[in-house]
């Protein structure tokens, strides 16, 4: 661990992890997705408060799956524990799209939001790995 102020190397690393895997999975995944909610509710012909829990299956997914993405990636390591959460996340994400009915849509934006949390959470361990003390809140 690095205990004072990191290299340049290491916080070029930090922002290359923000860049590809923290900001962007969660974003895309909730703010491309809020404006075709009313396409979404007529394409389905379902009501507003059903494709709005899409949203919220995606949320739930995300709060349930950084706890077991953490532990796991603890006990395999980090880089295959962020390849299968990213496979998953592609996967749910392709499934999601040929989602023929609303239910199914909700089930795997669940699955997604769950999906998403890998990157996000061992994003987070990888800078708790590398830095420690002030370096760690800076980073």
């Amino acid at each position: 661990m690095i205990s004072t102020s990191p290299p340049s190397a290491w916080r070029s690393f930090t922002v290359l992890l923000v860049i590809l895997f923290a900001s962007p999975i969660s974003g895309l995944s909730t703010d491309l997705y809020a404006p075709s909610l009313p396409h979404i509710h007529s394409y389905f012909g379902v009501s507003a408060i059903l494709v709005q829990l899409s949203i919220t299956s995606f949320l739930m997914g995300f709060c349930l799956g950084q706890i077991p993405f953490g532990l796991v990636s603890d006990s395999w390591g980090r880089k295959p524990t962020l390849i299968v959460g990213l496979l998953l996340y592609g996967l749910t994400s392709f499934a999601a799209v040929g989602s023929p009915t609303m239910t199914c849509l909700i089930g795997w934006r669940f699955l997604q939001g769950f999906a998403t949390a890998a990157p996000s959470t061992i994003t987070k361990s990888i800078a708790s790995d590398i830095f420690n003390g002030p370096a760690l809140g800076r980073a």
